[in-house]
């Protein structure tokens, strides 16, 4: 394996002792398959299946293993997904040491979307030529679809797939280097989900006790469908939060948090390390008609763990704050420990006018804020107002404004399709872009979901919406369900205006060019700006 700047992995032999460098942190293992030599004992060990992608650790088990650490509990944390890519570029036969390299280290520590698009593309060409291996499946960093779908976990291929032997070269000689209690999986994503039911019986036919938890089955018992098949497919299932871990959780089991264990020697695909973190858990904003998460309630992370994260944390590192929306507040208080610690950050907030007030954007600039991601969803005030956005325009475009002077990245959100938006709604949207591009750096335009349960699902009929489903008779895994509004579809509405007006227009397309495709926040919080960065 090649090694590269702030990856730089030593192997170094003990006796049958090997310490493991992972970042600039140490993970701890012993060889395994002598006899004599009792293997060290873990109480957990966490697993996240693929597909994640590999630019950063996945959220949810990185943060899960950091609060056992915090508590004294051994539970390291093996990311599979990252095993999983490098496993299958290096299977392709295509020659993607030149693309990593540039991923990990390229020129001035910044991309530029140009090479950027040209080593994604390498990488996409390898992935392809390794799926070839596989009829039907579809497999891109961010995503993992089998033949016939995600939502039947009943009928997911159980031969053949693109994780027959992964298990087994890679995870094996790992489970044999531990007496592991028990394995924790963590399934945030439906493109897990494949992997997730193979891993599953992969374990239980190594004989490892293990329990599938994550944001997948959590937010199925809230919000969406098909929580029994999930459970049928992966067995032992857990729906909460990590709470049963832990003897008692008062605050929730972010309460405090340590630099996890990693016992990968890949690489994650970036120039720095990425480090997610949170303050809450929900969202303090709260409003808007349509989140699942409306009802869900709002805990938040104490100052001092999310400081002793950083702290630990390889200097130089990015931190990608997790939060539904950046509390304003707590961000600015830990400005000093950031800039202590040479690190950068990016996240999502709400360009609201606090933004604008006391130098705060100013300060978040000089204690390295690299990029912030704006929910702005219409440039329709109308449908802002309807569905409890919270946003003003006039304020958001003064907001990006000042954020692209001080060199931050804005990274814009734009939603299209929701019940009785109009084309003059979409046109507004459009002339949004057009009147406030410049201060824009990537843009991100999506279709609206509606999910199985939320506040606007509730009382469809006060906004003329009738609800449908998309599996009539059948038990499925779906979180979001079909509907239509006044008789006409919103969602191929806004495919058409998409399609046909407003991603031909001369300032949307700038932008579009400008975002990376495949690997997304974290590699544009490292993109140089299109204005030139200072």
């Amino acid at each position: 394996m090649v090694q590269y700047p702030f990856y730089l992995g030593k192997r170094i032999a003990c006796g049958f002792h090997f310490i493991f460098r992972v970042f600039p942190f140490f993970g701890t293992g012993y060889a395994s398959g002598f006899q004599g030599f009792s293997l060290p004992i873990l109480s957990y060990l966490i697993l996240s299946p693929p597909v994640h992608q590999p630019s950063e650790p996945p959220s949810g088990a990185f943060l899960l293993s950091s609060a056992l650490a915090a508590r004294g509990i051994e539970a390291p944390f093996f990311d599979l997904s990252l095993e999983f890519f490098h496993y299958a570029l290096e299977k392709s036969g295509v020659n993607t040491a030149p693309a990593i390299r540039y991923m990990t280290a390229p020129p001035g520590g910044a991309y530029t979307a140009h090479q950027h698009a040209s080593h994604s593309g390498v990488i996409m060409a390898a992935l392809k030529r390794y799926i070839g291996g596989f009829p039907g499946w579809r497999l891109t960093p961010m995503d993992c679809v089998p033949p016939g779908g995600l939502h039947r976990p009943g009928k997911l291929p159980v031969t053949n797939t693109p994780f027959t032997g992964f298990y087994e070269e890679i995870l094996g000689p790992m489970l044999n280097r531990f007496s592991t209690e028990t394995v924790l999986v963590s399934v945030a994503y439906l493109s897990q989900l494949p992997a997730a039911v193979e891993l599953s019986r992969f374990l239980k036919r190594a004989g490892r006790k293990h329990i599938c938890g994550g944001s997948l089955p959590e937010s199925l018992s809230r919000t969406g469908t098909g929580l029994s098949l999930l459970k049928e497919s992966l067995r032992s299932v857990s729906t909460g939060d990590g709470s049963e871990l832990f003897p008692s959780t008062p605050n929730g089991v972010l309460d405090q948090l340590a630099y996890p264990e990693l016992l990968s020697e890949r690489v994650y695909l970036s120039p720095a390390p990425v480090l997610p973190l949170t303050f809450t858990i929900g969202c303090i904003w709260n409003r808007c008609l349509f989140c699942p998460d409306r009802e869900k309630p709002l805990r938040q992370v104490p100052a001092s763990a999310a400081e002793r994260m950083i702290e630990e944390a390889p200097r130089g590192s990015m931190i990608h704050f997790i939060d539904s929306t950046m509390p304003v507040e707590r961000v600015s208080g830990i400005l000093p420990v950031l800039r202590d610690r040479n690190a950068r950050f990016f996240g999502f907030a709400r360009a609201t006018g606090e933004f604008l007030g006391e130098g705060l954007l100013n300060a978040w600039a000089d204690a390295g804020c690299a990029m912030l991601q704006w929910g702005l969803e219409s440039g329709s005030q109308d449908i802002l107002k309807r569905f409890g956005k919270g946003i003003n325009l006039e304020t958001a475009k003064r907001v990006l404004k000042e954020s692209a002077a001080l060199g931050i990245r804005n990274y814009v959100y734009l939603l299209f399709g929701l019940p009785g938006e109009s084309w003059a709604d979409r046109k507004m949207t459009l002339e949004l872009v057009r009147s406030s591009g410049a201060d824009m750096d990537f843009l991100n335009t999506s279709v609206f979901n509606l999910p199985v349960d939320c506040e606007l699902s509730r009382n469809h009929r006060d906004f003329r919406m009738e609800l449908g489903a998309y599996d009539e008779g059948e038990d499925v895994i779906r979180l979001y369900r079909p509907f239509t509004c006044c008789g006409a579809n919103p969602r191929e509405e806004a495919k058409a205006f998409l399609r046909n007006t407003f991603d031909t227009d001369p300032a949307a397309a700038v932008l579009a060019a400008a975002t990376p495709r495949w690997f997304r926040a974290a590699h544009m919080a490292f993109m140089k700006r299109r204005r030139g960065d200072e």
